[in-house]
């Protein structure tokens, strides 16, 4: 089994306001298929819905917005 450990600095956004809250982000491969699992805290999610106001369709857009703004990274090729 081949495995790999990137530590990434990423760029702010208007979305995370709570940086040391983890966003998790996970990809499995099985049978052709593509499993990908992504989680956003639910805290954070609470707090910028509160700042744009509670609505049943405010909490929908925050919450894809923090999902789509987990980045699974593509592997690289090494520098050898």
């Amino acid at each position: 089994m081949a495995n790999q450990l990137c530590i990434n600095k990423i760029k702010p956004s208007k979305t995370r306001r709570v940086p040391f809250l983890p966003r998790i982000g996970l990809t499995f491969e099985i049978g052709n298929r593509q499993v990908v699992f992504r989680s956003a805290p639910l805290l954070e999610t609470f707090l910028n819905v509160w700042r744009r106001g509670f609505s049943q369709k405010t909490m929908m857009e925050v919450g894809m917005e923090e999902l789509s703004e987990i980045n699974l990274p593509k592997i690289k090729k090494p520098k050898c």
